[in-house]
């Protein structure tokens, strides 16, 4: 699957932590804090042969996950972006197995983790470089 949203992501909506918590469509949350995909309280989550992209840049994560047990992540491919908090973000998730990611562009973090219920996550294989053309 092959996503590109808008872009232009602020540097304040990519540290939103308190997003609503219960809406009736996706779009009544408000600002959501990942221009890709926002996963929460979420058990058995698999994501596979995914990229996502923007059309302009995006300070956002591409992928946040919070309070996500038993995922499996593979093939997620994403654009970087150096002046942003992290390319995917696993908030108070475990057991957690994200393989051969792939990085477009430069990023100062590729995952960041947050919260007091991390446990368990792995990065196998992958290209997170960010090298254009690699």
């Amino acid at each position: 699957m092959h996503l590109t949203f808008e872009g232009e992501g602020t540097a304040e909506e990519a540290q939103l932590r308190d997003v609503q918590q219960i809406a009736g469509e996706y779009f009544e949350i408000g600002d959501r804090p990942a221009h890709g995909v926002y996963a929460r309280n979420i058990r058995g989550l698999t994501l596979d042969n995914i990229r996502i992209e923007t059309a302009t840049p995006d300070l956002c994560p591409a992928v946040i996950l919070d309070n996500v047990a038993d995922a499996a992540i593979s093939g997620l491919t994403t654009q970087g972006n150096p002046d942003g908090p992290s390319v995917l973000r696993c908030i108070n998730t475990t057991d957690t197995l994200i393989t051969a990611p792939r990085l477009l562009t430069p990023a100062a973090v590729y995952l960041a983790v947050e919260g007091e219920r991390i446990a368990d996550i792995t990065l196998d294989g992958g290209d997170i470089s960010g090298k254009p053309g690699k």
